[in-house]
């Protein structure tokens, strides 16, 4: 073979192999798309490092940025960008594959004992012997479980007219129509052990101010909307972060570490796959270092008692939607007016259930919709349209008053079609709001029990 056809033979070899290549590249990047969720939020293209305090406003592409007040420029967060990583649970999860032995599937002599024999030497430090097999089965099992919770309806509860709506579902065990009622009555129950004082910045924090901390949570809801996380997620931080800032003092450089550690807290509380912690600290601008993350973290846990199963109004709203059998467009606009609450401090002391049956009261009535505060909702929810009417008033007077505001992400979010661009929804005017007042007030003048018993659990 001469010199020449040599050199032609080994460039086809190379041409082909490179297509090769191409083409194993475009097949891993097909599976890698149509494997991923479809995302719960607008498409945001690449995503770029900023900093947060410096300039957290959010702004439109190509537009002049805002400035903020000099107490916060010194605060740097970045803006979250999603780093590529290998996932270390599919990782081990080949290792363990590869650890278990072969069994052929035409052995006629397999048997139970043989599938355990073989099993236990992959796994020792797992098998157990058949004596602790047998002492296992006869320890004592508690008759009752330890979790349980039982809750007798009031009197005048089941006097009700309304719609049974955990009957309605009975035959889907996906709704746990059996213990839906209950779980809900015992999460209410459990507001009253994650009050948040109303004035707990003035009282404990030295530097964090209210504003900081509404920058702060316009911040998580950025994060929570790149890593596509649960919202359950984001109410469940916001949480952690109010409880644990009202009982230690931080300084204004660790404020971000603390929203960061509270997503990272409440993503393994909630999330199927929670992001890593090196994600976290990505999206911080490396500000910190791993052993300050799991610092903070432990820090969180202890302040808290490890008590991590909060209360939030998101799971509440769910609810109650589902209740009222509502339209996902009155849905998402509750779920606008409850997320922009998250940022405003005034709202951080009242009650979880009472602030989602307010935003959803506040929903049907911004909507027009036909829909009334019958007794239906009153059984599910525990409140009178009467007591909710004035948090329903300053919700309406919140949403108004954020429109002019530097923080814009949940404007952005909920102004996108994907969310019915409930955003764009007009709030409820003045006089409409003394219409529903005298409405209200002459309807329950009768009829309304101001005593703490009526739904006293």
């Amino acid at each position: 073979m001469s010199e020449n056809s040599i050199f032609q033979h080994s460039n086809v070899l190379t041409r082909n192999q490179n297509i090769s290549d191409n083409g194993q590249k475009m097949n891993a990047a097909n599976l890698k798309s149509a494997s991923k969720r479809p995302a719960s939020s607008p498409a945001k293209g690449s995503v770029q490092k900023r900093s947060a305090f410096g300039n957290i406003t959010n702004a439109i592409k190509n537009t002049k940025q805002f400035e903020l007040r000099p107490l916060v420029e010194k605060l740097e967060i970045s803006k979250p960008t999603i780093r590529k990583r290998r996932s270390l649970r599919l990782q081990s999860k080949q290792t363990l594959q590869k650890s278990v032995p072969d069994i052929k599937s035409d052995d006629s002599n397999l048997t139970i004992n043989s599938l355990e024999t073989a099993f236990s030497s992959a796994h020792n430090s797992r098998s157990t012997t058949r004596d602790e097999a047998k002492s296992s089965e006869t320890m004592e099992v508690s008759p009752v479980p330890t979790c349980y919770y039982e809750y007798e309806v009031s009197p005048k509860r089941k006097e009700l007219n309304f719609d049974d709506l955990d009957a309605f579902n009975a035959t889907n065990n996906n709704e746990a129509p059996e213990y839906a009622f209950m779980i809900f009555e015992y999460m209410r129950s459990r507001e009253k052990r994650f009050v948040i004082k109303a004035k707990y910045l003035a009282n404990i924090q030295k530097e964090v101010t209210a504003d900081m901390r509404a920058i702060l949570v316009d911040w998580m809801v950025e994060v929570q909307e790149n890593f596509e996380l649960n919202h359950e997620t984001l109410y469940l931080a916001v949480k952690l972060v109010d409880h644990y800032m009202q009982k230690v003092n931080i300084i204004r450089e660790r404020l971000q570490l603390v929203g960061a550690t509270s997503l990272l807290v409440a993503a393994k509380f909630d999330e199927r796959h929670a992001p890593y912690v090196d994600d976290f600290l990505y999206i911080c601008d490396d500000a910190y270092t791993k052993k300050d993350m799991l610092a903070m973290e432990r820090s969180i846990l202890i302040v808290i008692g490890f008590d991590i199963n909060i209360p939030i109004a998101y799971r509440f709203l769910r609810r109650y939607a589902k209740c009222l059998k509502s339209s996902m467009e009155v849905l998402t606009l509750a779920r606008f007016v409850l997320e922009l609450s998250l940022q405003c401090y005034n709202f951080v002391d009242r009650s979880a259930s009472k602030m989602a049956a307010a935003a959803l009261w506040l929903a049907i009535k911004m909507k027009n919709t036909p829909h009334q505060w019958d007794d239906t909702l009153l059984y599910y929810t525990s409140h009178e349209e009467r007591e909710i009417f004035d948090l329903a008033h300053e919700l309406n007077n919140m949403v108004n008053k954020s429109k002019g505001k530097k923080l814009k992400t949940v404007w952005q979010k909920y102004s996108h079609s994907i969310f019915y661009e409930v955003a764009k929804t007009p709030t409820l005017s003045e006089d409409r709001i003394e219409d529903e007042k005298r409405r209200i007030y002459a309807k329950s003048d009768a009829s309304f029990d101001s005593s703490k018993d009526f739904f006293e659990l």
